[in-house]
């Protein structure tokens, strides 16, 4: 009786009015027992044979028509078991579907697709397959292919990266903006780009600037920089006195008898807190030193060894007092 087409749907429509013999109720009774869908059956005939409700007194009622019951009942039950259901090799073709698409974009992505390097936010280093190192900066991104130290080694960059490029002198390095191009085979340097223009600086070694359009050409040595202006298609070529700009990935600060109010108001930048002092009392303090991967504090103590001066440091500020430096 599990088949629908087969339900004696005549007899289980008096079954369920109680017009039938005991032996014939229990039989029904089994029947609905044997399986989940011969109790689906009866639960469905039993909702379309809701008695209708009570009539008026006095009114006569209606005797139960078991035949127009059946009808009804097979009726509606044959129709619902006319909903296409997948055959099973369906269901195996669909999973091999899926799993063949997910197999293709695993290998796409594992052989073919570009790598991306890139974060929301704050500074990440990032060691290439030829050992050279980026430090991105802010929202920065880079986007190489997988063939990267085996025929090239060109990346595209979005927004601020420092590159320190492992040499090899038979595949060039690249980094390509969308308006400009820097080339080298051996170097360190800074590549920033905004939406009106490209700056590059040398921190080691030899670096070729061109715009994409070759409009604009230059070779760059240590403490040499360039600057690309987009509305202008020009290229502006300038010297160092540092690379003090390059602290956030280099973390190194060199001075060479400046005032001591440009490494104070570096330091304030560097580090994003206030620093005060007097300018009438540092105004002859001068000083000469490399800071290499220091903390705030340190390269205050070393300041306070070799100048006369003291400092003070709050959660949100410091303090610099001086008696005033000696002339020479």
């Amino acid at each position: 009786m599990n088949d629908n087409q087969h339900i004696d749907f005549e007899g289980l429509a008096r079954f369920i009015n109680g017009e039938v013999s005991g032996e014939e109720q229990q039989r029904w009774i089994s029947w609905i027992q044997e399986s989940d869908d011969n109790k689906k059956t009866y639960e469905q005939a039993l909702k379309l044979l809701e008695p209708d409700p009570v009539v008026s007194e006095g009114q006569p009622s209606i005797p139960f028509d078991s035949r127009a019951a059946w009808t009804k009942v097979s009726r509606r039950i044959l129709e619902d078991e006319k909903v296409i259901r997948p055959f099973p090799w369906m269901r195996y073709a669909a999973v091999i579907s899926i799993l063949a698409m997910l197999l293709s974009y695993w290998v796409f992505n594992q052989y073919f697709a570009d790598i991306t390097y890139s974060q929301s936010a704050g500074i990440a280093t990032y060691i290439l397959p030829d050992s050279s190192r980026v430090i991105l900066n802010g929202k920065a991104r880079i986007t190489f292919d997988r063939d990267f130290n085996g025929t090239n080694r060109h990346i595209a960059l979005d927004g601020q990266g420092y590159f320190d490029v492992s040499r090899d002198s038979t595949l060039q390095f690249q980094v390509e903006t969308p308006r400009g191009l820097v080339e080298v085979l051996g170097t360190a340097f800074l590549v920033h780009e905004t939406t009106d223009s490209m700056v590059v600086v040398v921190d080691r070694g030899l670096v070729e600037v061109s715009l994409k359009d070759n409009s604009g050409y230059a070779r760059l040595e240590k403490n040499q920089a360039a600057v690309i202006r987009f509305t202008e298609a020009s290229l502006r070529e300038y010297e160092l006195d540092n690379t003090n700009s390059l602290y956030w990935a280099n973390k190194r600060l060199s001075y060479r008898q400046v005032n001591l109010s440009v490494v104070l108001n570096d330091l304030s930048e560097i580090f994003d807190i206030p620093i005060s002092y007097n300018p009438a009392e540092i105004s002859n303090c001068r000083i000469t030193a490399v800071f290499l991967n220091q903390s705030l504090e340190e390269i205050l103590e070393n300041i306070s060894l070799s100048l006369p001066v003291e400092y003070t440091i709050y959660n949100d500020r410091v303090e610099i007092n001086s008696n005033g430096c000696p002339t020479f």
